[in-house]
């Protein structure tokens, strides 16, 4: 939240883009950008297509996109990712947007580390809620309850089939 991904600020430029989709009606001439560029644009049929990060995600993902920025009651950008690694920064702050990959492949996971934990300068990040596996004791751990922590206990893989 709060970024664009592939803008200007990049060393390289602004990242390809793949597809522009806008809520319906949304007046995509009003971004020169968008046709001296030559990008596919399409408006989605129903507000709820497009009212949310993840749908915008979804949409990019679809359009064959690596990564999307998303700026609600406005656009949904897909972007390539960039040919060379050294293009940096691949995020940049823009406070209206929010962008990320189109999958989470390995790049979205770090094994055997925590975000926001102790070694962190601001310390420890807001949790929102934590799943466990069922049986698993929240009390044993009284930090959980003291910040007042919402928990729930998630069925396993083999227990969804």
């Amino acid at each position: 939240v709060g970024h664009d991904v592939g803008g200007g600020a990049n060393k390289c430029a602004y990242a390809t883009e793949v597809k522009v989709y806008g809520e319906p009606g949304y007046d995509f001439g009003a971004h020169s950008w968008i046709a001296s560029k030559g990008i596919p644009t399409q408006a989605v049929p129903k507000l709820e297509n497009l009212d949310s990060a993840d749908d915008c995600m979804m949409l990019c993902a679809e359009a064959g996109a690596d990564h999307f920025s998303f700026k609600i009651h406005d656009v949904c950008v897909c972007k390539k990712r960039y040919a060379e690694s050294t293009c940096s920064p691949l995020y940049q702050i823009d406070l209206t947007r929010t962008s990320g990959p189109t999958s989470c492949a390995l790049e979205c996971f770090h094994s055997e580390h925590d975000v926001g934990g102790s070694a962190n300068s601001c310390g420890y990040a807001k949790e929102v809620k934590i799943f466990a596996q069922p049986g698993y004791s929240f009390s044993a751990h009284s930090w959980i309850a003291s910040k007042n922590i919402p928990t729930e206990h998630a069925a396993t893989a083999t227990e969804q089939i």
